[in-house]
């Protein structure tokens, strides 16, 4: 298989409903490593399936690419799970551009928690 040619695919089976499929596409994109980012982005952005969109953080942060930096910010403000994931993502690239979108991210929730 050509790295690029069946990442559509990868990331489907991120939302398997067998784990072990849902791992060893993890795995693969993450092997797969840069050329799998757009796709991975995509999928965070736009998947309807929460798990997809889980796995899809998970493997950015161990990818590390900068350019999902934006995605995962956004994903900041997901459910609890994807959130969690977008956090550690953005911990694991720890570019400055990572930490501002934590600390942006930070000081939205706290002025929403003060609002309340």
């Amino acid at each position: 298989m050509q790295p690029h040619q069946d990442n559509g695919n990868l990331i489907a089976q991120l939302g398997s409903a067998r784990p072990q499929a849902r791992v060893n596409a993890l795995v693969t994109l993450i092997r797969i490593g840069l050329p799998a980012v757009p796709k991975l982005v995509e999928a965070l952005q736009r998947h309807n399936d929460i798990n997809v969109r889980w796995y899809a953080a998970y493997a950015l942060g161990l990818i590390g690419d900068k350019s999902a930096i934006a995605a995962l910010s956004a994903a900041l403000d997901d459910n609890i799970y994807v959130s969690h994931n977008a956090h550690r993502a953005l911990e694991m690239i720890g570019t400055p551009e990572a930490r501002a979108a934590l600390e942006q991210w930070r000081m939205r929730a706290a002025n929403q928690h003060a609002a309340e």
